[in-house]
């Protein structure tokens, strides 16, 4: 209720610090490139960046009102953050503390889970997945496509016989 996140000494089990964010923090994520941790704050719809080392706020980022779950990719080099009410997901960019893109997502984007080489978030008003190619999120070319559900996807994806496929999977 207070907008701030409490930050702990894991040695010790000590309270560091509190460090003031937005309004009703509900998410908090870290990029190990570029050593801050980032929080989504719902209400207000801003990302507050924390610097890792000198625990103080770098900087904020505007969105929307509606942010949810927060997450990095495996490398920290993108992050990705959900807004439920306007079926978007914010790619933020942890080189610049930017936003870089906002590409539509089915309805009520709840959840995202990274893999090497994709990205999927998962939709409350939907029991499809979006998915997003990691290679392309540099280029500018972010288009989304839609799959089937995971189970399916996966389904899929055993029963190819597409060589291409098989060789792209088992790198």
């Amino acid at each position: 209720d207070d907008n701030t996140v409490t930050v702990f000494d894991t040695g010790t089990l000590t309270k560091v610090k509190d460090i003031e964010v937005g309004a009703m923090p509900l998410s908090v994520a870290y990029s190990a490139l570029s050593r801050a941790a980032y929080v989504s704050n719902g209400k207000d719809g801003s990302i507050t960046v924390i610097d890792g080392t000198r625990l103080e706020t770098l900087k904020t980022i505007s969105a929307r009102p509606g942010l949810g779950p927060l997450r990095f990719t495996l490398d920290g080099r993108f992050g990705m953050v959900v807004n439920t009410p306007d079926n978007v997901v914010h790619v933020i960019d942890p080189g610049t503390n930017e936003i870089i893109h906002s590409p539509k997502v089915l309805e009520q984007p709840y959840q995202v889970a990274f893999t090497q080489g994709f990205a999927y978030v998962r939709s409350l008003g939907s029991e499809r997945v979006s998915i997003r190619v990691n290679s392309s999120w540099g280029s500018g070319a972010f288009k989304m496509r839609y799959e089937g559900a995971i189970n399916s996807m996966m389904r899929r994806m055993r029963e190819t016989k597409s060589e291409e496929m098989r060789q792209y999977y088992q790198k």
